[in-house]
């Protein structure tokens, strides 16, 4: 049996148990219905791993709001209401990939191809134009349901979201020249019966 957790565990010791920084940023499809095996969840199969530009990656888990209820009478509280709020999850993906495009966005699934006169077009023989071909994409926004797998920067610690709901944009970096999708989203509830919506897990000793 699981011994039952104490304010007795909170000593000098824990502070030794640091995550700092990111090593790799994986995801995973997540099946249909929202239904998550956290417990055994496998990221060394059929997951991708998800890079991002320095200082876009941000993780927002912000302070519970507390509502009280109070009588006249001594202004007394006889009743709490707690709201979470919305984890929010954002990332910079530094490529315009067509593979990352069409997860990411709607998409028509054929090819277009685009046509654009060459830059001097006075040239004789004229220079030939230059063609384009890649997916169709549509702005109407599509969400897009993964599982998320951080390590930290030790690959001591591996921090796992069950079901995070993403939605892309196509954007421009002007500090570092570089076009991007960038990924918005918040932590859903893992609709598994059982199964938790996070885990921070320490790495094995044998692994």
């Amino acid at each position: 049996m699981p011994s039952t957790p104490s304010s007795a565990d909170f000593t000098k010791a824990l502070l030794d148990k640091l995550a700092r920084g990111i090593a790799t940023t994986k995801i995973k499809d997540v099946p249909a219905g929202g239904e998550v095996t956290l417990s055994s969840l496998n990221f060394a199969t059929g997951a991708g791993e998800l890079y991002s530009i320095e200082g876009s990656f941000n993780l927002d888990w912000p302070e519970p709001s507390l509502d009280e209820i109070r009588v006249d009478q001594g202004l007394q509280t006889i009743a709490m209401d707690v709201d979470k709020g919305d984890i929010s999850f954002s990332a910079n993906y530094p490529a315009v990939a067509e593979a990352a495009l069409v997860y990411f966005f709607k998409n028509t699934g054929s090819d277009a191809t685009i046509t654009v006169q060459a830059a001097d077009s006075t040239t004789t023989p004229a220079t030939p134009a230059i063609t384009y071909t890649g997916k169709s994409l549509f702005v109407q926004p599509k969400t897009t349901e993964v599982s998320i797998c951080i390590e930290d920067q030790d690959q001591k610690y591996a921090i796992v979201m069950a079901r995070v709901a993403l939605t892309a944009r196509l954007a421009y970096d002007a500090d570092n020249k570089i076009w991007y999708i960038g990924l918005n989203g918040r932590v859903l509830a893992n609709l598994k019966e059982g199964e938790a919506d996070v885990v921070v897990a320490e790495r094995d000793t044998n692994s």
